[in-house]
């Protein structure tokens, strides 16, 4: 029998309402602020087929109709003392046979920077909003459905100290103040704060230089009964510029967290360096031993003509609003195609424009597929990594993204973990898409997609791996609009006790255009 028909949510949600209110007032005001803005508003509309809605087993699968209709809008502003980049969408999302809840599901990536006075006082703020998958061992389902999500929004506030004294020294003073809130899950969330206030002193390497930064993190969620956990460290570097593109150096200091039921403190020790063998290609990094054992983050990126690579490694100590606030994105095309075209569209203006153009005209993801992000109120101990390539030719564009993650809870940590079957696990797979132009109007795409999440600990027994593949053929009807057509599949094996073996075949056809 099929679930009763649940009426839309998120209307009245905070996340949507202050989404559909920046959507109609960014449109109605693009033609006044025409030559202070580039704004880009789009509608897209969707029809899915899936023989599968629920991801359920034997005859417990329902099949269903899936409508989507996708309003979304993007902007930036570059002038001299006011910098805005960002887009917003909603995706409404509507179940003809009632299987899933239907729902507008909210989207957003808008980073503004106001230069309140001259070379001096700075305040940047910012707002996230996306959907994360709920539980890592059930069926991770497209942008299509509801099944197995939640939606977390966080705003960002962080006025900020910064200059320089003469050529050679430079200050920063700045307070990160993020608020994260959870919505649309049948399993009950909390809301969070998280802070991190610090102030660095930095001599530039010429060839000696050196660091000293003291800095504070607070998270706090609202309904945890425990003190709010805090992290305090200072810590100084020295390093030294063999030449202009290359410096080692070496970083000592102290801290103190009460994560655990013991407060812990005790030493920081470690090394960096910093190699710019050029103006496209730059690897930086350091290691540090920590109260929970080596710290890392390392980074390589390299943009040639018609390829770009992006690869990030780290290992640190993290609460789940700090994961969402300060950890890079992974997959992110749109990101590599901007480094790509550096060269040949200097002005940020333009090359967003052409980063838009090349993405609607090829018909490529704005981002690939990664790593969950555990929702949990406990600190854990994340590892990760990602390495991923764009490359673009004249019919033929590809874009690989590989990741790798670990979640591990920190041990006597204070506050338990949310949800114990979530947490310790490692998630490793990968997604690539190729799309080829047919002719000037017609191309299409082929996606594949993998991923494996196993426990560890309490949840060694637990293995789910998921496979998909989608095709999609579009057609330009218009310059501003194009039709599509495509199919996917996807199929998960699990002996996961929270999860479960299944596979879904859907058919979906489809309309975009940008206004």
């Amino acid at each position: 029998m099929s679930a009763p028909r649940a009426p839309l949510e998120c209307l009245s949600s905070l996340p949507c309402r202050a989404l559909a209110c920046a959507v109609v007032i960014l449109a109605y005001s693009a033609s006044a602020f025409a030559q202070r803005w580039t704004i880009a508003p789009s509608i897209s509309a969707q029809a899915t087929l899936t023989d599968n809605a629920r991801y359920d087993v034997g005859s417990q699968r329902e099949a269903d109709l899936i409508f989507n209709i996708f309003p979304a809008i993007s902007f930036l502003r570059e002038g001299p003392r006011l910098r805005v980049n960002g887009a917003a969408s909603l995706n409404f999302i509507g179940y003809a046979n009632g299987t899933q809840t239907s729902r507008v599901l909210p989207q957003a990536n808008i980073l503004g920077n106001l230069e309140a006075i001259d070379r001096l006082l700075y305040i940047e703020g910012s707002l996230l909003t996306n959907q994360e998958v709920l539980n890592p061992f059930f069926t991770q389902s497209d942008t299509d459905s509801t099944f197995n999500k939640y939606t977390y929004t966080q705003a960002r506030i962080s006025p900020y100290l910064q200059g320089r004294f003469g050529d050679d020294w430079r200050f920063l003073v700045r307070s990160d103040n993020s608020y994260t809130y959870t919505s649309q899950s049948d399993t009950a969330l909390s809301d969070a704060y998280y802070g991190r206030h610090l102030a660095e002193l930095v001599r530039i390497a010429t060839p000696l230089g050196g660091s000293f930064r003291v800095q504070s993190d607070v998270t706090r969620f609202n309904d945890q009964s425990e003190a709010d956990q805090h992290l305090e460290v200072a810590l100084a570097t020295v390093n030294y510029a063999f030449t202009p593109q290359f410096s080692l150096g070496l970083r000592g200091g102290y801290e103190r967290s009460n994560y655990t039921s013991d407060e812990v403190s005790g030493p920081v020790y470690g090394a960096e360096l910093a190699w710019l063998p050029n103006p496209r290609t730059r690897l930086a990094g350091f290691w540090e031993s920590r109260f929970f054992g080596p710290s890392y983050q390392a980074g390589f990126s390299n943009r040639q003509r018609r390829f770009a690579t992006d690869l990030s490694f780290s290992r640190s100590v993290t609460t789940y609003p700090q994961l969402i606030l300060q950890l890079p994105a992974t997959g992110n095309v749109a990101g590599l195609l901007n480094a790509i075209l550096i060269a040949r569209f200097p002005d940020p203006i333009e090359r967003a424009q052409q980063v838009r153009d090349l993405i609607a005209r090829q018909v490529l993801p704005s981002s690939l597929r990664g790593a969950v992000n555990i929702f949990s109120q406990s600190v854990n101990v994340q590892t990760s990594g990602s390495a991923t390539f764009a490359l673009t030719g004249v019919r033929n564009t590809l874009a690989l993204n590989l990741f790798y993650s670990k979640t591990d809870q920190l041990p006597d940590a204070v506050i338990p973990p949310t949800f114990i079957i979530f947490n310790n696990n490692t998630q490793r797979g990968g997604s690539l898409s190729l799309n080829h132009r047919l002719s000037p109007v017609m191309a299409f795409n082929a996606s594949i997609g993998r991923r494996e999440t196993r426990g560890f600990d309490q949840n060694a027994a637990s293995v789910a791996e998921q496979n998909t593949v989608e095709l999609q053929a579009t057609r330009q009807l218009t310059p501003r609009s194009q039709a599509f057509i495509g199919a996917r599949y996807q199929q998960q094996d699990s002996n996961a006790s929270s999860s479960r073996d299944t596979h879904e075949a859907a058919v979906f056809v489809g309309f975009a255009r940008r206004l």
